[in-house]
């Protein structure tokens, strides 16, 4: 038998996208798989959407919906929903991207067959502009080097978060995000290669929508206004060291799990 995997959908003010974010997630063909549905307190309709199209669901899949009762960031909306999740892989979604069908059940092929080790896996993906236009891969290569903690930390995983698909005992090993982390895929793509290596699946399962409100787009100062901007950089920057500190932790960490080599 299969064992339960966790699709975690996280939205947050996204009420163009989310219904066919939602739409893919209910479609997936793996079985049996806990569908959790959560909103970081959007201030527009997308909760309302969210309510609307699985009040009726009477799918396969096990569902759950939340909304948190204010915003808590990308980090800690994950570690909420890792406490709340129970399957042994937690697929990360946003509500803006799409997941193909067969998403959860060919991440699962490949981490069987290698044995259940990963801590991590993550895929390709088809950029999809605003309007739904297709705009090729994301990924235009990826080398053995890459997946490597000494490449990540000098040039920056990979592995984002649009296509990552995490191992539970990833967060038995480590716990939770720090809560200065601001993005959860330049730490957890690190943790998991200290003590497995990262498998990537070339095949492209998921669509990452490109548009102007990204969290992974780097604004100028055309954008904001100046101390606006220099608010942005100076929180950003804080970010960059908390993201050393951590990666420095979680090698200390990793040293009592480590096989002897």
């Amino acid at each position: 038998m299969n064992p339960l995997i966790t699709l975690f959908l996280g939205t947050y003010n996204q009420e163009k996208f989310v219904k066919e974010a939602i739409i893919g997630a209910l479609a997936q063909t793996y079985s049996p798989l806990e569908i959790i549905i959560s909103d970081d307190c959007s201030q527009d309709n997308t909760f309302q959407i969210i309510q609307n199209m699985v009040q009726d669901y009477s799918g396969p899949h096990r569902l759950r919906v939340n909304r948190n009762h204010v915003n808590l960031g990308v980090t800690q909306h994950l570690n909420r929903v890792v406490d709340m999740s129970s399957g042994q892989l937690i697929v990360l979604a946003a509500g803006d991207d799409i997941s193909l069908p067969d998403r959860v059940a060919e991440t699962y092929k490949c981490w069987e067959a290698d044995g259940k080790k990963a801590l991590a896996l993550f895929t390709q993906a088809n950029y999809l502009d605003y309007k739904g236009i297709v705009h090729g891969q994301v990924l235009s290569r990826v080398i053995p080097e890459m997946l490597t903690v000494d490449w990540m930390i000098r040039n920056a995983p990979i592995a984002h978060g649009f296509g990552l698909v995490l191992n539970r005992r990833l967060f038995d090993i480590f716990g939770p995000l720090p809560d200065d982390i601001l993005r959860e895929d330049v730490v957890l793509p690190v943790r998991a290669a200290i003590l497995e290596p990262l498998k990537y699946i070339e095949m492209p399962l998921v669509y990452y929508r490109r548009h102007n409100q990204n969290l992974s787009r780097i604004p100028g100062v055309d954008i904001f206004k100046k101390n606006d901007f220099f608010t942005y950089l100076r929180r950003h920057s804080r970010g960059h060291i908390g993201i050393c500190r951590t990666w420095i932790d979680d090698l200390n960490t990793a040293e009592t799990f480590a096989p002897e080599r």
